[in-house]
Formats: C-alpha cells, sequence, structure tokens
C-alpha cells in the first residue's frame, strides 16, 4: 500500500468535514492558494499552519505527517 502524503491526508481532512478548499482556508486564515498547494505537495505548511491545522482540525500531528495511522489526538 502506498503510504499517504501530507497532502493526501489535508485532503482527507477537508472531504471529512465537507469543506471546499475555500472553506478549509477560511477555517485557517490563510489565502486558498496555500492550502491548495499543499493539497497537491507543491509546498509544505510551515510549523505554525501544521500546529493551526492540527488545533482547527482535531488531529494529531503525527498522524498528519504519516508517523501514525490513527487521526485522533
Amino acid at each position: 500500500m502506498e503510504k499517504q502524503t501530507i497532502g493526501d491526508r489535508l485532503r482527507q481532512i477537508r472531504n471529512k468535514n465537507c469543506l471546499t478548499i475555500k472553506q478549509a482556508a477560511q477555517k485557517l486564515m490563510i489565502k486558498n492558494d496555500s492550502w491548495s498547494s499543499w493539497e497537491h505537495g507543491d509546498r509544505f505548511p510551515s510549523v505554525p499552519s501544521l500546529i493551526d491545522i492540527c488545533e482547527t482540525f482535531n488531529v494529531s500531528a503525527d498522524w498528519l505527517l504519516g508517523l501514525d495511522k490513527s487521526d485522533k489526538k
């Protein structure tokens, strides 16, 4: 099985919460292009952004980074 990327997991978070890219970006108060580039693997979130993602969507950093299979905090 292919390992999920941060982008795959961000897409999973967004879909699980029934959000568009624009809505997910608004929740984090970032530009739509930032979220989109993270999902597509063109760029990666900064550490402060990773923390915001984890807190906003109630997921663990280990899961987001692919170190844990459970998305629970």
